[in-house]
Parts: C-alpha cells; structure tokens; sequence
C-alpha cells in the first residue's frame, strides 16, 4: 500500500509565501487579482512534450507562478520511470511524446500504484467534444487547450489540487507488475517480426469489422501491434487504420501523424501510388506543415549532409509532383547560410541517384538558368570614341579661340571650328 502525494495549501497567505517582487512587477494589478491563489514554490512539475516551443511556453508561465522546480522531457518511458521513483510532484503533458501519444502516457503511469492519482493536466489542440471526454476518460486530472492563458493555467493547476490526498492499494487493474509489462512493451524494440501473411489478413480484416460496428478502443488495441512490425507494407496498412480511428474521435493531430507514417512506409514498400494518396490527404488537411519527409532533408541540410537529403528529395520525386518537390528544395536551402551552394552540392548528389539532366532542370528552377555570356561591347566602344573625339574637338576649338584673342585683343576673334 502506498499513499498519494498530499497536496500543498492552496492561499499563498495560508501558506505564509509571499510573492517576490519581480513577479510583482511582471503583472499589473488588474491581472494579478484575475490570478487564483496557487502555491508552486515546493512543486516539483514534469512538463512533457516534443514541441519545444510548447515546453519554453509551459515552463515560462509556471516559472511566472511562482514554481521554481520546472523540468522538461520527451519521452514517456523516461517520464514514466522518473515519477514512480517520487521525482515529480505534477505533469504538464502535451498531446505528443516521442514513444507515444499523451493519452497512452495517463493510461500508463495509473496503473503504477505511485503513480495512479498523480496530477496530470493534459494541454492539447485538441477542442472537440470527443477528444476532451477521451482524455478524461483516460484519467486525467485537468485539460488546457492551447493557446491558454496565465488565469487558465493556474486555474487548473488549483483545481487539481484542491483534490484530498487519497489512498490507493495494488489490485483493481493497479499494480506495479501490470506497469511493468506495459513498459516492457514501450521499450521493447520497435520494430518486430510480422505475423504470417494469411494472419495478417485475418487481423486486418477483424479491424475492419471491428471499425465498422464503430468499436474504436478494440479496433485500435487489434491495430497497435501490426503498426510496429518490421515489414512496411503490414506497416503502412495499420497507420491506415489507426488514421481512420482517430477520425472518427476527432483527433485531427494524432490523424495526421498516422497518414504521415502511412505514407513513408508505403515508400519504403514501393507502393508509390498508396504513398502518394497518404500525401495528398496529408496536403489537403495542413497544407502549411512540412511532411516528415521534407523535415528531414530540411535537418540533413541544415547538418551539410547532401547525400542524405538528395536520397530524401529523390523518394519524394517518386510520389509528388518534381514542381512541389522543387519548392520543398527551395525553401529548405533558402534557411541555410549559403543557399545557393548548398542547392548545387544537393542537386549534384541527385545527379548520382537520377541522372544529371534531371537535376540540372531541377536545379534551374531552383536557382534559375545560368546567366547568359556577356556579348563583345562594340557598339559601347564606338559611341565612347565618337563622344571623347566631339569633346577633343571642342577643347581644340576653345584654345585656338583663347590664343586668337590674347594676340589680337582690340579684335574679335573669328575662327572656324575646323581651322
């Protein structure tokens, strides 16, 4: 038997922790008193996301609180294995880990008795109905939808924590053997053996039934497994549910990173034309965001690795129009410090993988055509000399003139131009 972390008081003035002056001056009166009372200074807060730019907001904010215990990691097996050994106090999590989605994580670390009413507010994108009761379904403690506001943030934090401490005893689906096979499949290695094509099928075809009658959690836990074998095709066939599932929860971000990992493993089966579709769907649904594809070249780029882009760029070429791949290149060398060159090292690599007149047409709608040879300036030289013999023409006149009328200075002098 284990007890629950007791929550801390909740009024900074029952909690005798005055707040500094700097944070005085961070915020104007009216502000300050929109701030529910939250005491931080003794919480240890785990903010848990991919995004850094999320992580830098999160932990700004919480700094602004009055927290001075703020970390940051990405992983969920590695968060997990901090909070059960006591490291953390509360979770800031994000909807995206590396290792798995932020839902996956609640539904983690509750079974761990140590771990299994731990506070944990998961701030997502996420607004729709379905995806808010999901996430409580799973067992969180409050829920953020970015972008949230200071009043926002420290608002769910205090409700949180306003919950009694309780008391928690191993059984009811909670126990640390339970976590520990759960682990055991996170870290395990991603990629394993394929079931027989015939099961495959069969697996497949039991999702499809399963998505039908519309019994999602089934449909997803029949999936899970086949989207981490080690052959693409049986791969990319489960992305292609998993993406369906999370549709229908309307799960948009989760949807997208399921038609993303679809379409690189249709690639790296050589279902060009299935890997493509993923694409477009991709396209049509952000058209703004880079697929996983291009934000690796744009990081192998960034790294001066060429070879790697160019076989990067080279598989794109397979799938996408060669004018959208062209301005994927060109936004991808334009945020280096030498464009230009680095647009010339990359495509002579794709000369290596698809043939130099290929890349040469790529390149020149990159860069644009060579610049034309300079023609002789003949013409330029002639209207010079033409000019320069009117102006020693001139001068000859104008002295002839001035020596005229110093020896004859009672006299105008009339000279002709030519004399």
């Amino acid at each position: 038997m284990e007890h629950a972390r007791t929550a801390p008081a909740l009024g900074r003035e029952q909690s005798g922790v005055a707040p500094s002056r700097n944070s005085k001056a961070r915020w104007s009166a009216s502000c300050a008193n929109d701030l529910p009372a939250c005491d931080l200074a003794e919480m240890r807060i785990l903010v848990l996301s991919t995004s850094h730019h999320h992580a830098r907001t999160d932990r700004k904010l919480l700094l602004r609180l009055g927290a001075a215990d703020v970390r940051h990691e990405s992983s969920g097996v590695r968060a997990a294995r901090q909070l059960v050994t006591g490291k953390a106090d509360c979770v800031i999590l994000d909807g995206r880990l590396d290792d798995m989605s932020g839902l996956e994580f609640v539904r983690l670390i509750r079974l761990h008795p140590r771990t299994a009413l731990m506070p944990v507010v998961l701030a997502s994108v996420e607004n729709g109905r379905a995806a808010v009761l999901e996430a409580l379904a799973s067992g969180i403690s409050g829920y953020l939808i970015r972008p949230y506001s200071m009043v926002g943030l420290a608002r769910q934090i205090g409700r949180v924590l306003e919950q009694p401490a309780r008391t928690i005893e191993e059984g009811m689906g909670v126990s640390r053997e339970a976590f520990e096979e759960k682990m055991a499949e996170y870290e395990a290695p991603s990629a394993i053996e394929a079931p027989p094509e015939d099961r495959v099928a069969a697996l497949l075809a039991e999702v499809d039934e399963l998505l039908r009658v519309n019994a999602l959690d089934a449909a997803c836990e029949a999936v899970v497994p086949l989207a981490r074998t080690s052959d693409p095709a049986v791969r990319a066939e489960a992305h292609v549910r998993l993406a369906e599932v999370h549709l229908r929860r309307a799960n948009p971000g989760m949807r997208l990173d399921a038609l993303a990992e679809a379409g690189s493993s249709f690639q790296d089966a050589g279902e060009f034309e299935r890997a493509a579709e993923c694409f477009a769907m991709l396209q049509a649904l952000n058209p703004s965001a880079p697929g996983p594809d291009e934000q690796a070249a744009r990081t192998a780029l960034k790294r001066r690795d060429h070879a790697e882009a160019a076989r990067i760029y080279s598989r794109m070429l397979n799938v996408r129009e060669p004018e959208a791949v062209c301005r994927s290149i060109s936004r991808a060398c334009m945020f280096t410090s030498d464009p230009v060159t680095n647009a010339r090292l990359l495509c002579t690599e794709l000369g290596n993988l698809r043939g130099a007149e290929e890349a040469q047409a790529i390149y020149e709608r990159v860069v644009g055509p060579p610049p034309k040879p300079a023609e002789e300036p003949v013409e330029r030289e002639d209207r010079a000399r033409g000019r320069l013999a009117e102006v020693l023409a001139v001068a000859r006149y104008t002295v002839r003139a001035y020596r005229a009328m110093k020896h004859q200075p009672g006299e105008p002098a009339i000279l002709q131009p030519g004399a």
